[in-house]
């Protein structure tokens, strides 16, 4: 899943540059049942970001500065990569087209 994720996140952010323009993101695991709810939404609005996950415990309004929210899940995408190709003992850059993940919702226009 953690592998899923990352890719999802990467494509993500590629999405992103390649349209100057921060989409929503909405996570599912290939295995997981969409009716159910993204595992982690980024729902931005204005200059903010609302983050939400189906495994939250209590119901909270997350709402980030949608710069300081981009930031981070950037800097987790390094970190995911380091840590990814420190465990699996891989080259992430030769092994991504072999992870299957779903990246739903993004607008490409």
């Amino acid at each position: 899943m953690i592998l899923e994720f990352y890719k999802s996140l990467l494509e993500w952010l590629r999405i992103n540059r390649k349209y100057k323009r921060i989409q929503e993101f909405r996570y599912y695991t290939i295995e997981h049942d969409e009716r159910e709810g993204a595992i982690i939404s980024l729902l931005p609005f204005g200059d903010k970001a609302r983050l939400t996950s189906i495994w939250t415990k209590q119901e909270l309004y997350n709402v980030f500065e949608l710069d300081y929210i981009v930031e981070q899940l950037t800097l987790l995408e390094t970190d995911l990569k380091r840590e990814i190709e420190r465990y699996f003992d891989i080259n992430v850059r030769h092994f991504i087209n072999h992870i299957p993940y779903r990246l739903l919702n993004i607008e490409e226009a």
